[in-house]
């Protein structure tokens, strides 16, 4: 199983078809995306990519969002940043179905957890970053 964490930047604007090259090269079972600002784009990008995708969006900031592509089934997938004041960005729980490996009818899940914390250098930036953990802690 591969997992990519990509920062697209800024939405992707003007570069799906090099981010999708990329992607599709490192041949990931589940990608958790950050800055994918434009929902269009992000259902443009899973769509070329043929994977089910789930967008976690803060309606606090529009630059905040998270996303998950998937070759797996989505079972499940909850957005926390409305729930929780203390995201800057955004962050979701899923749960993912795994394939049976042989013919036993029994459904594995894997939980995982995608999140964009706060941006930037500076010390006051690291306060906000440990200011979110324990959000992430009660995810």
């Amino acid at each position: 199983m591969k997992l990519l964490s990509y920062n697209i930047l800024e939405g992707g604007a003007g570069r799906i078809d090099p981010l999708a090259e990329v992607i599709r090269l490192a041949a990931p079972d589940i990608v958790i995306l950050a800055e994918p600002w434009d929902e269009s784009l992000f259902h443009k990008l899973a769509d070329r990519l043929h994977m089910d995708r789930f967008l976690a969006e803060n309606p606090k900031n529009p630059h905040g969002s998270t996303g998950l592509l998937t070759t797996l089934k989505i079972k499940e997938a909850v957005n926390h940043a409305p729930l929780d004041p203390r995201l800057t960005r955004s962050a979701f729980h899923a749960i993912l179905e795994l394939p049976s490996k042989n013919s036993a009818p029994k459904t594995h899940h894997l939980p995982i957890i995608g999140l964009h914390l706060h941006a930037r250098e500076t010390l006051a930036d690291e306060a906000i970053r440990l200011a979110e953990l324990p959000a992430l802690f009660d995810i």
